[in-house]
């Protein structure tokens, strides 16, 4: 059975009728005058259906036609479920299948949204895709017990705590929700329309963050990323101690300023925010229903806890200080944006594609980042692949600003991301990063970098592999103009 709950539902039933069945036998053939021994010897041969004796009564009567069905139903089951495994082996001959492990609502979820996925309720089955999503231990459990099993496999493990980045050997991924969620939300809900003032320049924009938790930090370290056009204050309104403590040396520099009491103490920083998203998974229509109590110009992002489809949204349109403009209100569904890989698969394809057949966009950074992948750690895998959806950022910024988004604009907008990714990782500034090495620009033990500098402090050599990044968007831009005409 592929639905979990009813299989439950099934054993649970059966394991009624056992119970129900070996009590009136005993007590019935008890009362018939049976010793203890040979009752429970006589009650159990019901469920070989090898009891040919004459009831003695009513509950021997009905213990057997219970043991009858035990039986015959067992038998089915077994039938069925040998049936199914068969089933699973054919669907992971196929190309492109998936194995699902896992028995949790993620895993439920998952399932619904691919109906040829293969369910591991029924043991390992050979395929070509394989999506952990048990919790973090048993999911390592799993890779451990499945080692040979799972080579030359694609395997998406769902982890809580491990980077979510492509190890060494190409094929493991492990990525969190949160963080698809995170990434995902900026590209659906971006600040690129408010990039630019009245004259041109970086506008200071505002976004207070209303709640925390692994999710309310991806959505941080996201936006850092996706809005280094512009000069963004961060305010968080949340239980972000640890966060604070972990990143307290770059807080300001990264503009995030953070708060011990809640938004509500704070209503001039609510008011004057270009977004306020919220985080916090609990009491949510209250929480709406306050904001929109300030101010009815407040654009409100909600990671909706609940089914935030358009009935639900009219109705918390209709406030009691006034009606709410329909765009100032929009539901994020997270946890659906969560369990789409595509962004991962897109990645892994990355590293495994000839470049010259693919069709890439920035070929020049891929080819980059393939061929220096197996040398590169953690950070440096993150730091490459942050710069993947630069294409994408820079065609939106294009369509909305024009000529506005120059060269040396663009170069602004690398380095920012790059000062974001390095404060945000805790790297420091120094001017001689390895005395040891002086030609090195950045010391990976002590995470020192010359690079943590105003764009215009730099030198041109400095400066050169940032200019590369921009010249690979500017350039797979000209190739699909020419490809146009």
């Amino acid at each position: 059975m592929r639905n979990v709950k009813a299989q439950r539902r099934y054993m649970i039933i059966l394991d009624i009728v056992l119970i129900i069945a070996l009590i009136c036998g005993i007590v019935g053939l008890l009362i018939a005058g049976e010793t203890i021994i040979d009752s429970i010897f006589h009650t159990l041969m019901m469920f070989t259906l090898a009891y040919f004796w004459e009831p003695a009564n009513v509950l021997v009567n009905i213990a057997r036609y219970l043991a009858a069905f035990f039986t015959f139903s067992a038998i089915v089951a077994l039938v069925f479920s040998a049936f199914q495994i068969l089933l699973d082996r054919i669907r992971g001959m196929k190309k492109n299948s998936t194995y699902i492990y896992g028995d949790n609502e993620i895993a439920k979820e998952y399932l619904a949204k691919n109906k040829k996925a293969i369910h591991g309720i029924h043991g390992f089955v050979e395929a070509d895709n394989y999506i952990l999503l048990d919790t973090e231990e048993k999911n390592l459990i799993f890779c451990m017990e499945h080692r040979d099993d799972l080579k030359g496999k694609r395997v998406f493990m769902k982890t809580e705590n491990l980077p979510g980045v492509l190890y060494r050997d190409k094929n493991l991924r492990s990525f969190s929700p949160e963080e698809l969620a995170g990434r995902k939300l900026w590209d659906y809900y971006d600040l690129i329309d408010k990039a630019y003032d009245e004259n041109g320049n970086p506008r200071k924009l505002t976004v207070s963050l209303i709640g925390w938790g692994k999710l309310g930090e991806q959505i941080l370290f996201y936006g850092l990323m996706a809005n280094s056009f512009a000069d963004v204050t961060y305010h968080i309104f949340g239980d972000s101690h640890v966060f604070e403590m972990l990143h307290a040396d770059h807080l300001e520099d990264l503009g995030i300023q953070a708060y011990e009491t809640d938004w509500y103490d704070h209503i001039d920083v609510i008011k004057k925010s270009d977004m306020i998203i919220i985080a916090e998974q609990k009491n949510q229509i209250q929480l709406i229903n306050s904001l929109f109590m300030v101010s009815s110009e407040l654009r409100v992002v909600v990671c909706a806890a609940f089914r935030g489809d358009e009935a639900n949204k009219k109705l918390l349109l209709q406030n009691r200080a006034g009606t709410i403009p329909a765009e100032n209100l929009t539901f994020y569904n997270w946890t659906k944006a969560s369990r789409s890989l595509e962004a991962l698969k897109k990645e892994e394809r990355l590293l495994n594609a000839d470049l010259d057949k693919e069709d890439f966009t920035q070929k020049k950074l891929r080819r980059r980042i393939q061929q220096e992948w197996a040398s590169m750690d953690t950070f440096r895998r993150y730091a490459y692949l942050n710069l993947l959806d630069l294409h994408q950022v820079y065609d939106k910024m294009r369509k909305v600003w024009g000529d506005r988004v120059t060269k040396e604009e663009l170069l602004r907008l690398v380095h920012n991301r790059v000062l974001h990714y390095y404060w945000y990782h805790n790297w420091n500034y120094s001017p001689l990063p390895d005395p040891d090495h002086p030609e090195k620009e950045l010391n990976e033990v002590k995470r020192l970098t010359r690079r943590l500098r105003p764009l215009e402090e730099l030198s041109e050599e400095e400066k050169d592999m940032e200019y590369r990044i921009v010249q690979d968007v500017l350039d797979s831009f000209k190739e699909e103009e020419k490809a146009e005409k």
